[in-house]
């Protein structure tokens, strides 16, 4: 059967008698194993007992098929129930599900794993459509999953976070769950005994996970900083941003910068526009924010974020093309920083 986002922790932390698999699926490969881990332990602490917790992968099986169901109806040896884990279920293994779900005798739970599987997806159907399995989506994760991260840490270790290095991480950490976890599990470690998390804290631990931030990115399209751009759009990719999304952060920065140039223009200082800015800028690209809203003009604000804006409606239409339209767009963008860079222009 299916299970909404909702019901899921539930369910990880009591799988029931009824449950006879759960399949854990998506392009989150961390958050696919966190998952399973989870509703593994709350049938058996001890993960590597070799007698209550059968492994196989998908090798396994299909040099031994016979080997899946065997595990999954042995008895086990000491007190207390069995697990069968299966790493890389796939399509082919349909036929050893569909003979599991019509067994008649008690069975071990089998937890599988796999990776994205389209909604027609053979496997994922048979899991959604039997009254005794589960299948569990596993998508990278948004804003709202990286809060739910970080409020877990705090309240596993006692922790009380100041509001701009929650900002920090929330900012700085991707969307893979296996990454983001061992972010955290360094930033436990770097804190010894402190019981509170402040934005040097995070921002002395967190790494390359949170280097290719949307603003990261932003901030080097508008200094016109081409290697810069081209790193981070690489690890953007990695984490599951599409080059809409990426034209959308772009676009959010060189507004503030626009909003930053106005209230120049009107007399305020710079450094004064720019700390009023909400959102606040990180701490670490004030001075680049600050150089950036001296250089450009409002009227080469306004053609960069037109030639944003151009592409974006571009990528909507030709989707097909979307990473080379987006990445032109960029391209403009850079092209003009460093022109304005190399002339020296304030205004």
């Amino acid at each position: 059967m299916k299970v909404s986002a909702r019901q899921v922790s539930a369910l990880l932390e009591r799988p029931g008698p009824k449950l006879r698999a759960a399949l854990m699926y998506g392009p989150d490969q961390g958050l696919v194993r966190e998952r399973a881990d989870r509703m593994a332990r709350a049938i058996v602490e001890d993960l590597t007992d070799p007698f209550r917790v059968s492994d196989l992968s998908a090798a396994n099986i299909k040099d031994n098929p016979a080997r899946f169901l065997d595990e999954a109806a042995a008895l086990s040896m000491t007190n207390g129930a069995r697990i069968v884990r299966v790493r890389g279920a796939n399509e082919k293994q349909v036929p050893l599900f569909t003979a599991l779900f019509e067994t008649k005798q008690p069975l071990s739970l089998v937890i599988a794993e796999a990776g994205e599987l389209r909604p027609r997806s053979p496997l994922r159907i048979l899991f959604e459509e039997c009254d005794h399995a589960v299948a569990i989506g596993c998508y990278l994760d948004d804003t709202s999953g990286i809060d739910d991260l970080i409020r877990d840490l705090c309240q596993t270790h006692n922790l009380t976070i100041t509001p701009d290095a929650r900002r920090y991480l929330v900012d700085n950490l991707g969307s893979d769950r296996l990454v983001s976890r061992s972010e955290l599990d360094k930033l436990v470690l770097y804190l010894g005994q402190s019981r509170q998390v402040t934005e040097s804290d995070v921002s002395a631990v967190v790494g390359d996970n949170g280097a290719a931030t949307m603003h990261g990115f932003a901030v080097a399209v508008a200094d016109g900083d081409h290697c810069q751009v081209t790193r981070a759009l690489a690890r953007l990719s990695l984490q599951g941003v599409t080059s809409v999304q990426a034209l959308h952060g772009a676009l959010h920065h060189l507004h503030r910068l626009h909003l930053i140039a106005i209230r120049v223009a009107s007399g305020e200082s710079v450094a004064r526009a720019v700390n009023s800015l909400r959102p606040p800028v990180h701490f670490t690209a004030r001075s680049a924010v600050q150089r950036q809203a001296l250089a450009w003009s409002d009227i080469k604000l306004r053609r960069a974020m037109s030639t944003l804006l151009d592409a974006e409606i571009d990528c909507k239409s030709r989707g097909n093309l979307s990473t080379v339209i987006a990445n032109m767009a960029f391209l403009r963008v850079a092209n003009a920083a460093q022109r304005l860079k190399t002339r020296g222009l304030t205004h």
